[in-house]
């Protein structure tokens, strides 16, 4: 039953883990496009995992075709989006305005108090977007994010179809659409045309062409092949109820028959979980450490060249003796680290304090005008500030967190160079 019907079961721990060992890991345009949109700690987690498994990683042409086009769109949607929130709380008052003059000849409310109170912390809001948004970088001028994934993924991208291929997909993908075999069904209205040289892309079969380009790889790896993608539509995964249960049982049996392997899919959260797991910690600490050495280049010149040469007073000694030196210098790494960590969690406990002060001032102004308590327009100003204030506690914890380790790691090291020495 289960090698008749692949897609209808689940794998179990170990051929997850086996299937980790050796596969290929093909990673979604949304999934890229989405580390624009993530707060900078989640978006170096990602980075740093896409890093780690650079060697299993490939994007099919298309993949990479969809990204470029799409990728100053979400640049730019991003820094437009101060201007939108500023818009929106600068509109308040104004709003208020209108609904609180209904009571302006009441003998007890005073409406221009409230609207003045209101204006005082809706300009103080907009201050803080005009500060945010003077400090995001300008990725239109340069890109580093972009710059970062693509020397992740060099080489690492396939070759685009022929144009005789793409209209052999296009006219299969007529028929699947009508069937509504996955993928890409759910894309059969988008009307987007794209070029890319001679080349003349139909949008709305964008999905299925990821899905041969896909195969076609598959066949030539002969690998289990992992898909990253933030793509929630039924014509990727099987869902019950609101639940999203796996991929499609269609593409899982498509890719057993078509190629004889096997297919997995994660969205990013749990890929990011899941591909953590399989790194043993030399791996991981290997790449911090040259992340971390590269930081150290640019920022500590003098200390890099008294470290290469005392490095070279060591060798000349005794190779035994280079391990209190690279021991200083993974200590000195780790707490560089561990300052810029510890810079960011004040300049989040300083947004914090002033998110809670806003909140604080808004209630006030609740308690004195109760008719204001079911306003849409304060209630969702409320909404809003909680909102971000519960994402900047949790970026707080993960940084915690992190310091932590790091603080962790370096007394392991230390210990570890004290054995040494010992032994020597």
């Amino acid at each position: 039953m289960r090698k008749s019907f692949p897609g209808h079961y689940k794998p179990n721990k170990e051929e997850l883990q086996e299937a980790w060992k050796d596969c290929l890991i093909v990673l979604d345009a949304n999934v890229m496009l989405n580390l624009y949109r993530y707060s900078s700690s989640t978006r170096e987690t990602l980075l740093k995992v896409i890093e780690l498994h650079a060697d299993k990683i490939w994007i099919p042409h298309q993949v990479a075709l969809e990204f470029h086009f799409n990728r100053i769109t979400v640049i730019d949607q991003q820094f437009k989006a101060y201007d939108k929130v500023k818009e929106i709380v600068a509109s308040i008052p104004n709003s208020l305005a209108g609904e609180l003059g209904k009571f302006s000849k009441h003998p007890i409310i005073n409406t221009k108090e409230i609207i003045s109170s209101i204006s005082e912390i809706t300009e103080k809001i907009s201050g803080q977007v005009i500060s945010q948004k003077e400090e995001h970088p300008n990725l239109l001028n340069d890109d580093s994010l972009g710059e970062a994934l693509s020397n992740i993924l060099q080489e690492k991208v396939g070759e685009p179809f022929d144009q005789e291929k793409l209209d052999e997909i296009y006219r299969e993908g007529a028929l699947r659409y009508e069937r509504e075999i996955p993928p890409g069904y759910k894309d059969s209205k988008k009307p987007e045309v794209k070029y890319f040289r001679d080349l003349v892309i139909e949008s709305k079969y964008g999905d299925l062409i990821v899905w041969k380009q896909i195969i076609g790889k598959a066949k030539e790896v002969k690998k289990t092949i992992i898909m990253v993608t933030d793509d929630t539509k039924e014509d990727w995964w099987k869902k019950l109820g609101g639940m999203t249960l796996g991929p499609r049982p269609e593409l899982v049996d498509e890719m057993m028959v078509t190629t004889g392997n096997k297919f997995y899919m994660y969205q990013t959260d749990k890929f990011i979980e899941t591909a953590e797991k399989q790194l043993d910690d030399g791996s991981t600490q290997a790449i911090e450490e040259v992340r971390a050495m590269r930081e150290f280049d640019k920022t500590n010149e003098e200390v890099s060249e008294r470290s290469v040469s005392k490095s070279n007073n060591q060798m000349n000694i005794g190779s035994s003796f280079s391990v209190p030196l690279v021991a200083y210098e993974h200590e000195h790494l780790k707490k560089l680290q561990m300052e810029k960590i510890f810079d960011e969690m004040v300049n989040i406990e300083n947004q914090i304090l002033t998110f809670e002060r806003t909140l604080l001032e808004l209630n006030e102004i609740i308690k004195r005008h109760g008719n204001l308590a079911n306003n849409s327009d304060i209630i969702q100003t409320i909404d809003g500030i909680k909102r971000q204030l519960t994402e900047r506690h949790l970026d707080h914890q993960v940084l915690k967190r992190r310091l932590f380790e790091l603080e962790a790691e370096i007394r392991q090291q230390n210990e570890r160079g004290m054995e040494k020495l010992q032994v020597l």
